[in-house]
C-alpha cells in the first residue's frame, strides 16, 4: 500500500480466482502499478482534449467499433459479477483499457481528438465514464476520481461514482462482426508496422499501397479498409496476389508493403517531418495550444504551396521559407533549420 497505494492491492488481489491459493507476487503488482499508470494516462488525455461536453456527431467506424466494445465489456462484466467471478471482470476492464482504449482507439482518433471531432470526443468520455463505473466494486479511489473528472461531461450524473446505478448494456450497439473485423484490422497494421520497420521506414513516411492475400479468396480487413489506410499511412489498399519480396503472414493471409518512395510521397513525407518539428519546438518552449507563433523554414521550397496547412496546424500566423538559424532536422540528405517566435498577443 506505501508503494503503489489501496486501489492496486484490490485490483491485484481481485484478479486472482478466489477458490484458488493466493501467493503474493511483487512482479505481479508491478504489473498492476503499470496498468494503473496507462489507465491514468488515458483519463489525463480526456480530461485534457475534452474541456466541455459535446453533442455527438456522426460516428466513424472506430467509433462504432469502441461503442461496441464498451457494451460486450458491460455484459461480460456484469455476467462475471451475477456469477461470483470477480476476476473475470478485473481481467476484462484491464484488457479493454489497455488493448481497445489505449493501444487501439486513442492511436486511431488523434488527429480527429485534435480537430475537436464531436464523435471522438464524446466516444473517449463515455468509455472513460464506463470504466470508472465499472471499476467502482474494486478501486473506490481511481474510480471517484474518474467520476468527478468526467460527471460535467455527461447528463443525469450523481454527485458521487458510488451512487451511480451499474451501467447497462445496450445490445442493440453490440456488433460481433465487426469487433471480429477490427482484430483482423489490427493484425494487419501490426504486420505493416513490422514491414517498415524491416525497410526502415518510418511510420510517418506515407507509402503507396498495401497488397493482400487472403486465405480461400477472401479480402480480409475490407470493412475497416478507411481505417487501415490511415493506421498505415498508405493510399492504397489492393487485394490479389502478394509479390515475394516486403511480404509478411497475418491470421488472414499475406500482406505486401510497396516501399518505393515517389516524389510527391517524399514530399508528404516532408511536410510530415516539419510539422512534428514544429510542433516538439512549440511543446519544449512552453507554449500551449493557443499560443500563437511564427516559423521560418530554410531549405525546404517545395513546402511553399503548404504553407496554410503548415499555419492551420501548428497555430502560425505567418511561416517564412528564408532565413539561416534555428534547430536542424536531417532529411532526406539534406539538411533543414526550423525556428518559432511566439507572437505576442494584442
Amino acid at each position: 500500500i506505501e508503494k503503489y497505494g489501496r486501489d492496486v492491492l484490490r485490483f491485484y488481489l481481485l484478479s486472482s480466482p478466489p477458490w484458488d491459493d493466493f501467493y503474493f507476487n511483487w512482479t505481479d503488482v508491478e504489473d498492476t502499478a503499470r496498468f494503473f499508470t496507462v489507465m491514468e494516462n488515458v483519463f489525463t488525455y480526456v480530461k485534457t482534449y475534452v474541456e466541455k461536453a459535446v453533442k455527438p456527431g456522426k460516428l466513424e467506424q472506430e467509433d462504432r467499433w469502441l461503442l461496441s466494445r464498451l457494451n460486450t465489456v458491460v455484459t461480460e462484466c456484469t455476467e462475471a459479477m451475477k456469477t461470483y467471478s470477480p476476476h473475470k471482470a478485473a481481467l476484462t476492464i484491464k484488457n479493454f483499457v489497455l488493448s481497445d482504449i489505449s493501444r487501439t482507439y486513442i492511436k486511431m482518433v488523434r488527429e480527429r481528438v485534435a480537430e475537436r471531432d464531436p464523435a471522438a470526443m464524446t466516444m473517449l468520455v463515455k468509455a472513460s465514464a464506463t470504466v470508472g463505473e465499472l471499476l467502482a466494486p474494486f478501486c473506490p479511489f481511481i474510480a471517484e476520481h474518474v467520476h468527478q473528472q468526467t460527471r460535467h461531461l455527461l447528463v443525469e450524473r450523481e454527485e458521487s461514482v458510488h451512487l451511480q446505478a451499474w451501467p447497462k448494456a445496450m445490445k442493440k450497439n453490440i456488433m460481433k462482426d465487426l469487433e471480429e473485423d477490427m482484430n483482423v484490422a489490427r493484425d494487419i497494421i501490426e504486420a505493416v508496422n513490422s514491414l517498415r520497420h524491416d525497410a526502415k521506414v518510418k511510420s510517418r513516411w506515407p507509402l503507396s499501397k498495401i497488397v493482400i492475400s487472403g486465405s480461400k479468396g477472401k479480402e480480409p480487413g475490407k470493412q475497416l479498409g478507411d481505417v487501415i489506410k490511415r493506421m498505415c499511412n498508405v493510399k492504397v489498399i489492393e487485394y490479389g496476389k502478394t509479390p515475394k519480396t516486403n511480404t509478411k503472414e497475418f491470421s488472414g493471409g499475406k500482406i505486401h508493403l510497396d516501399t518505393k518512395i515517389t516524389k510527391e510521397l517524399l514530399e508528404e513525407a516532408l511536410l510530415r517531418e516539419v510539422i512534428r518539428k514544429i510542433q516538439s519546438m512549440r511543446k519544449n518552449s512552453g507554449l500551449v495550444k493557443k499560443d500563437k507563433i511564427e516559423v521560418t523554414i530554410e531549405n525546404a521550397d517545395e513546402l511553399k504551396k503548404s504553407a496554410k496547412k503548415i499555419e492551420k496546424t501548428v497555430g502560425a500566423v505567418e511561416v517564412r521559407f528564408s532565413g539561416n538559424s534555428g534547430e536542424e532536422i536531417d532529411f532526406s540528405e539534406k539538411k533543414i533549420r526550423i525556428q518559432i517566435r511566439k507572437v505576442e498577443s494584442r
